[in-house]
């Protein structure tokens, strides 16, 4: 699997150069706002998500971030194998508080003791002129063992910082229990901020997209929407999970971060994102698609059909416009993707997950493809460069 993930990024890092006049991870900047210079006051504990709002400068053409620092107190090694975590962008309330997502910035491969630097996906986030935002320290998962100190944040009193002109952060630091819905109880902590530096520069104002709508009521969205790096999003297993066009208590997950080697040069630097549907069947409404499996289905596995769509915006028409990704589109092959993604679903209940396969079938596939699948963290994960119909199949018993 390590090497396996060596390879996709690398692939990705590849595609990333037409994307960009800057490889990830290499993106220039000024210095947009800072306080790294002032003295630590404190560590905030990483068993908390912490809020820290900042606005922007006036320029009319708005801002293109290209990083943030954080500087960390990091006590333990272990910490980067036990803790799991993101470092966000989102808009705020009129509150301060996070409202919607912005985008999910690049970790490094390790957090070091002092500061750290998250780059920006892509060619940069896009951010409006004199606009609250927020740096949002979300952690995602927290093994058991782990102290409350094993990772802190510095925080400090946030005396005059520097920067652009109009640029601010907020001396108010946001804070909500790791595990808690996003906006389910805020505590706020006065004359207080992260250590923190935000670079980028000004313009860079995308067209404005619109998300293809409607979606068919059957379709169930991901949680995650337009992250031009892609990421992990949670997908529904069950007929149940879909309420409100939108996945409940997930069972499964696909990790786009290798989507973007899929998108041909040309539409690069005109994307807009991607955006993920799926429908959730029952094999007795779509018998034909069993048809050609050679394997039993797998008791209780449903048929998923995962659809996979780039947003990009077509100059000449001066429209969004939205392709396929994953599956032969409008009898378009190369609608197929060039770097393969991981999807992970859960076994069914009583079933042996070494006995399970992850199966793939397109629209257009003569027949289902059983492909090499791994057990990872109790879920069946499979990386494939189709999407389209899957299900899990178990593997038939060997004559004695």
């Amino acid at each position: 699997m390590g090497r396996r993930i060596a390879a996709l990024a690398a692939l990705l890092g590849a595609a990333l150069l037409l994307w960009s006049t800057l490889p990830v991870g290499a993106q220039t900047g000024a210095t947009l706002v800072s306080n790294l210079g002032q003295t630590i006051r404190a560590y905030g504990q990483n068993h908390r998500d912490n809020i820290q709002a900042f606005t922007t400068g006036g320029h009319a053409d708005g801002y293109t971030l290209t990083s943030v620092s954080l500087t960390f107190n990091v006590q333990d090694a272990d910490a980067n194998r036990l803790l799991g975590y993101e470092v966000e962008i989102w808009r705020t309330d009129a509150e301060g508080a996070p409202s919607s997502r912005v985008a999910t910035l690049l970790k490094p491969s390790a957090l070091v003791n002092g500061t750290n630097t998250f780059n920006a996906p892509g060619s940069g986030v896009y951010l409006v002129a004199r606009t609250t935002y927020a740096v949002y320290w979300n952690v995602t998962r927290r093994d058991a063992g782990l102290n409350n100190d094993v990772v802190r944040l510095a925080e400090t009193s946030n005396l005059a910082e520097t920067g652009a002109s109009g640029w601010s952060i907020a001396n108010t630091n946001i804070q909500q229990p790791w595990n808690a819905a996003v906006g389910s109880g805020w505590t706020r902590f006065l004359n207080v901020s992260f250590l923190l530096s935000i670079s980028g520069r000004e313009g860079g104002a995308p067209v404005v997209a619109t998300a293809p709508r409607p979606d068919p009521a059957n379709l169930a969205r991901s949680d995650v929407q337009w992250g031009p790096d892609g990421g992990v999003h949670p997908i529904p297993t069950r007929r149940s999970e879909i309420s409100l066009n939108r996945p409940k208590d997930a069972s499964g997950q696909i990790d786009l971060s290798p989507i973007a080697a899929s998108v041909p040069a040309e539409r690069q630097r005109h994307s807009r994102g991607f955006y993920v549907t799926t429908l959730v069947e029952s094999p007795h409404n779509q018998p034909h698609l069993l048809r050609r499996l050679d394997y039993d289905r797998a008791p209780g596995s449903p048929l998923l059909k995962v659809r996979i769509w780039h947003v990009y915006y077509h100059a000449d028409r001066g429209t969004n416009t939205v392709e396929l990704l994953g599956d032969i589109f409008v009898g378009r092959s190369a609608d197929r993707l060039t770097a393969p993604v991981e999807i992970c679903l859960s076994p069914p209940r009583e079933a042996d997950p070494e006995r399970i396969g992850l199966a793939v079938k397109g629209r257009l596939d003569p027949s289902w493809t059983i492909l090499a699948t791994t057990v990872e963290g109790g879920l069946v994960c499979a990386e494939t460069t189709r999407v389209a119909w899957l299900t899990l199949v178990e593997a038939r018993d060997e004559a004695a």
